[in-house]
């Protein structure tokens, strides 16, 4: 479940570093898919939000309802279907903005950036981007796909203030 979020962090500040891209927002719809080790594949549709210089929101629409919100330092996760929540810390070793930095163009439209032990390939066309694959912690190949990019539009602040009922669980990490 780290992963993902670290990965979250990542898409949601990786919209706003060295590669080419000049913009203060982001909006785009996106699917996200797993291919595990078996040839099993797993694709969730949403949406997200991003904003300078860290906050996004990652609306998951399908096949679960899930939003995801990034603020700077912390992480909230709100699972309706589980009725839960939970909140984490950011890892304070993480500076995305150097690793984006360093991100060396490998071929046409594409860029390589390492962060630990993880190879992060982002494709991108000049205008927008197109896509980001990595392989997770269990060997599983995620690709996120853009589509219906939007850059520096206004965003209203609060979209970025996680909404939940009372009556979840709270789970802090």
């Amino acid at each position: 479940m780290w992963t993902k979020t670290l990965l979250l962090f990542f898409l949601a500040t990786a919209l706003f570093g060295e590669i080419p891209l000049r913009f203060s927002s982001f909006q785009a719809d996106f699917v996200q898919q797993i291919d595990d080790q078996d040839n099993k594949i797993v694709k969730y549709y949403g949406k997200i939000y991003a904003k300078k210089p860290k906050i996004a929101l990652w609306q998951y629409t399908q096949p679960i309802v899930k939003n995801v919100y990034i603020n700077d330092d912390a992480v909230v996760i709100v699972e309706p279907e589980l009725e839960q929540v939970i909140m984490r810390k950011i890892q304070d070793d993480f500076d995305i903005f150097s690793l984006l930095k360093e991100a060396k163009k490998v071929g046409k439209n594409r860029y390589e950036a390492h962060y630990k032990d993880t190879l992060f390939t982002l494709y991108f066309d000049g205008k927008n981007i197109q896509k980001l694959l990595y392989k997770d912690n269990f060997g599983n190949l995620v690709t996120i796909t853009f589509s219906n990019q939007k850059y520096d539009i206004k965003l209203d602040q609060e979209i970025f203030t996680p909404k939940y009922s009372k009556e979840f669980d709270l789970i802090m990490e």
